[in-house]
């Protein structure tokens, strides 16, 4: 697989209809969307609002899983993966979830090993333990340097296009040599005059990515 060109993609709200995180913290967590409303109000950062939610979290990872029935892609998302995949492409996710549920997600729509750059969980008999592998002290509030992981790619002579929707993506703008956004992120482009592609379902996206 050539790596020349790249396409990365945001997780929760980019390819999915809603915010897995939210559902489960909804459904299991003590304190509901506490942390999450202070994350978003840029009060707390990302491995703040996972610690701390989480510690409120008695659930099991089996009763836990049962949400993810209730995720679905986007319109286009399967067809724009696939196509991708059959044209040999380089795509990866980059999130500021968890790799745990991204995976089983991805392989309940029919693809298991796309590479994922998001945090780890891990399910102890005295509750749960994380790693944030794509931590970066130079971007404390967020859990993973998707800058960093652009950059990467970018080190390596690759031409990087991000895909993404909310807060946690603006550390792509300005460093993607290609942005495509929906949602949030379109409008904080828009007010910040930010080149950009917008799109609202990945129809949109299609025929725009038949020139790479």
């Amino acid at each position: 697989m050539t790596a020349s060109y790249v396409i990365l993609f945001d997780f929760d709200g980019t390819l999915t209809e809603s915010e897995t995180m939210d559902l489960i913290y909804n459904r299991f967590a003590a304190c509901g969307l506490k942390y999450s409303r202070q994350w978003s109000q840029g009060k707390i950062s990302t491995i703040q609002e996972i610690t701390s939610t989480f510690a409120t979290i008695t659930a099991s990872r089996e009763e836990l899983e049962t949400l993810f029935e209730k995720t679905t892609l986007i319109p286009g998302a399967v067809e724009f993966l696939q196509r991708c995949i059959d044209e040999d492409r380089h795509i990866a996710v980059v999130s500021d979830g968890l790799r745990w549920y991204i995976d089983s997600i991805l392989s309940r729509a029919g693809f298991p090993g796309i590479r994922i750059y998001a945090n780890g969980i891990y399910f102890e008999p005295d509750g749960f333990k994380f790693s944030f592998t794509w931590y970066d002290p130079d971007t404390p509030m967020r859990s993973s340097s998707k800058a960093g992981i652009i950059r990467r790619y970018q080190r390596r002579g690759s031409f990087v296009t991000f895909i993404g929707n909310g807060k946690s993506d603006t550390g792509a703008v300005g460093v993607a040599d290609r942005l495509c956004a929906r949602d949030w992120l379109a409008d904080y482009c828009e007010e910040r005059a930010v080149e950009f592609v917008r799109f609202n379902n990945f129809y949109d996206l299609m025929e725009k990515f038949q020139q790479h």
